[in-house]
């Protein structure tokens, strides 16, 4: 899933995700327009949202993600100067323009993450009259200007929604706590992974062997004896803490974001069985980038005959489960990570039997998802006692204004509210305002000053002047509302492409030539699951990354038209071990490392390629030494099985080594720019094959990822040019950027310019 706030305000220099958000969907203060209650009670599904304010206005309202729209009502002419007795001018001006939206889309593999949900954008002053109903629409696209809310310029109302059969989608349960008692699902996992850890946990103050599930120790040899002496047997380590409750362990990798130096960190977080932390989290510099070498140093630590995959070593360190194609045997390789628990820190076994694995995917309730559906009512009071009874502050049975106003602006509370999923009817009815809304006439605690008969006609009209329900959602006037700004932010975190969105990210016309969209679609459709298997493993949810690896992907591989080197290396000193894959993975070296790294059995019988014969020889790499390659894997395998395609890319990105330093991420995550285009460029392809091409995908894709406009037309830039004089691989030439050399410090000194790029963004 793609997914964007509905205004795009530019950022700042290292700005978090969420600093970002907050800033882009500002509003929704309890008393104004907050989520799911107001004041007195009366239901509220969405959002008020101020837009940024630009020079001379404000930021357009966008389409948060690709869809279709399903309603559409053109704003009422003449706000706000209309008659004062105008329904649409109770408590001042309101605009009354709406945008309705289905999205579908994908956050996982299998048809339970095919997930489908309707944004609903109201109170627009403008609309275009592009935006039409049953017409495609794409995320980032404008759909109109904010309109009128009780007088005040500049605002939305914003609400999503989903049916019963989507909520079990989009959280992986339709109702109740996310269950402990066994893993959580892996056909979607992304965002941080969760580690539910009984009570009874052995907690170990020394770091245990690696590859000891039982928490060992290696005493050294006795002084003075040989240094080939056997070493004395091991012994176990004593437990200096058992857990006495349930712990839950969150893993969060930074995925390229956060302060330059911390975007390949891991934070190790201890939450207690309700969600609170205990203490503050731990970091692990780098440890996303260390994947592969903690990996490989954990199976080496095994016997030659017992040793794990190291990929399956990688995807435990990296999920702490294996996922998809990948194996782990044996099956109880230890997961040890240095943990906080109540009153100290040590080491915990977090693949032990009786631990559970989960991922923001589950909307776990120790994060504060609360699926809610108690309410008995079916009108647009809250009648749910489980929010009364959060909202009830003195616990008297009874809830009044000035509670609800002190609950909902308390932060702790409006952090849960934001992340309950609640069952109530829509407020757009206009054939139920009755139903819904005559309560307002009565005394209660939460509503002491009734509405007279006349200002309920009033309110009446007004609600009625509003409504557009039922819409053509296909859904009935109840339904699933999610807080908007907190839906938003966390499905960000997914990172997984369908196929029409991989498909967009194919250029219709560029360098490389021309792809239609039937044909674009088609490769998409191939390569979905592969690439996001790879994608997820390798690069997480990071769309920069992401932008890297296709650049170089579309070039490799003929924007995914093959997975093998044209010519098949024919007059190639590599031969039969050509390039392969999303990456072309070659070379005999590379091909062995990747054969080791997937734990991969030697071939029977005839190779696909005839050239490979039990005593053939070929190029190990470009030094000139040849090996043997018979009896290892079939290379075939490389292009063949699309698994091995972006596992084989995966390998080689986390692999590569520059600067002293290894695992590509780390360039990727710095700022983008083109000399760090230009640098992933050479450490994929090492010369000038498909330069201008490689950059013209890098900001091509950059448009379509970021959370910026999109570009229409041609566009013209200028990248930095690869001669002689300008050798991207030598870091002391006085034009490399500082950024590339070993220390990667926050500044940069880009090329000079010489060159323009032509390319086209053309929309299915």
């Amino acid at each position: 899933m793609l997914i964007s706030p509905p205004f795009l305000p530019a950022r700042i220099d290292n700005q978090s995700d969420d600093d970002w958000i907050d800033i882009a969907m500002a509003g929704g203060t309890p008393g104004q327009g907050a989520f799911p209650v107001s004041f007195n009670l009366g239901w509220h599904g969405g959002l008020h949202l101020s837009a940024p304010v630009l020079e001379g206005g404000f930021e357009p309202v966008r389409a948060i993600a690709d869809g279709t729209v399903v309603f559409v009502r053109q704003p009422t002419a003449g706000l706000p100067s209309l008659p004062p007795e105008h329904p649409l001018m109770y408590n001042n001006a309101t605009s009354d323009g709406v945008v309705v939206i289905r999205h579908e889309t994908e956050i996982g593999s299998g048809a339970h993450a095919s997930v489908t949900f309707y944004s609903i954008t109201m109170h627009l002053h403008e609309i275009p009259a592009t935006i039409r109903a049953q017409g495609p629409v794409y995320r980032k696209e404008m759909i109109g200007r904010a309109g009128y809310i009780n007088g005040e310029r500049g605002r939305i109302h914003f609400e999503i929604i989903c049916d019963e059969a989507n909520l079990a989608r989009l959280a992986g349960r339709a109702s109740g706590d996310l269950p402990t008692t066994a893993n959580g699902r892996a056909d979607a996992v992304f965002g941080e992974n969760y580690f539910h850890l009984p009570a009874g946990t052995l907690v170990f103050a020394d770091k245990p062997l690696p590859d000891s599930a039982t928490a060992m120790r290696q005493p050294p040899r006795p002084p003075h004896a040989p240094h080939n002496a056997p070493l004395p047997p091991r012994e176990p380590l004593q437990a200096v803490h058992t857990s006495t409750a349930v712990l839950v362990v969150g893993i969060r990798h930074a995925e390229g974001t956060g302060a330059a130096g911390a975007r390949g960190a891991a934070l190790v977080t201890t939450y207690d069985a309700d969600g609170a932390a205990v203490g503050a989290a731990l970091q692990e510099p780098d440890a996303e980038y260390t994947l592969f070498k903690d990996a490989s140093e954990i199976a080496n630590a095994y016997p030659a005959a017992q040793r794990p995959a190291p990929s399956g070593v990688f995807a435990l360190r990296r999920f702490g489960r294996v996922l998809g194609t990948d194996r782990l045997v044996p099956a109880d390789v230890p997961h040890w990570r240095h943990i906080r628990y109540p009153g100290g820190q040590g080491w915990v076994n977090l693949n032990a039997a009786p631990v559970h694995r989960f991922s923001d995917a589950d909307l776990p309730h120790w994060k504060q998802w609360r699926i809610i559906d108690d309410s008995t009512g079916h009108d647009s009071r809250c009648d749910s006692s489980l929010l009364r009874d959060w909202l009830d502050a003195d616990h008297d049975g009874s809830v009044t204004p000035a509670e609800i106003a002190a609950r909902t602006n308390d932060a702790g509370m409006a952090a849960r509210l934001a992340r309950v999923i609640v069952k109530f009817p829509t407020e757009w009815d206009g054939a139920s305002v009755d139903a819904r809304w005559s309560w307002l006439k009565t005394s209660t605690p939460e509503n002491p000053r009734p509405l007279t008969d006349a200002d309920f006609d009033k309110l009446k009209a007004h609600i009625g002047a509003l409504a557009f329900w039922p819409g053509a959602t296909g859904m009935d006037g109840t339904h699933w509302h999610w807080q908007p700004r907190e839906f938003i932010r966390h499905f960000r975190r997914c990172g997984w492409l369908s196929a029409r969105e991989l498909a967009q990210c194919i250029p219709r016309r560029c360098l490389s030539g021309n792809t239609p969209w039937q044909t674009a679609l088609e490769r998409a459709t191939t390569h979905r699951l592969a690439l996001n298997h790879y994608f997820r493993k390798y690069y997480g949810a990071s769309r920069q990354r992401h932008v890297h690896a296709l650049a170089q992907i579309y070039i490799e591989t003929g924007m995914l038209a093959l997975m093998n080197e044209g010519g098949t290396g024919n007059n190639k000193p590599y031969g039969p071990l050509y390039g392969r894959g999303y990456m072309q993975l070659t070379w005999g070296s590379n091909y062995e490392n990747y054969g080791k790294y997937k734990a991969l059995a030697n071939h029977t019988g005839a190779y696909a390629d005839a050239r490979i014969t039990p005593t053939s020889t070929h190029a190990k790499d470009s030094g000139g030494q040849v090996m043997r390659w018979s009896p290892r894997y079939d290379p075939g395998i490389v292009s063949s099985d699309l698994e091995h395609a972006g596992e084989s890319s995966g390998f080689f990105w986390v692999t590569k080594r520059f600067r002293g330093v290894s695992n590509m991420n780390r360039v990727a995550d710095l700022p983008f720019s083109l000399v760090q285009i230009g640098f992933a460029c050479w450490l994929v392809n090492g010369g000038g094959n498909g330069y201008a091409n490689r950059h013209q995908f890098a900001l091509f894709l950059k448009n379509y990822f970021f959370d910026e406009p999109l570009l229409s037309g041609n566009v013209q830039f200028r990248y930095p040019p690869l001669t002689p004089s300008v050798n991207l691989g030598t870091p002391a030439h006085p034009n490399m950027s500082p950024l590339l050399c070993s220390t990667f410090p926050p500044t940069e000194v880009p090329f000079s310019s010489t060159g323009t790029i032509n390319y086209e963004y053309q929309r299915p």
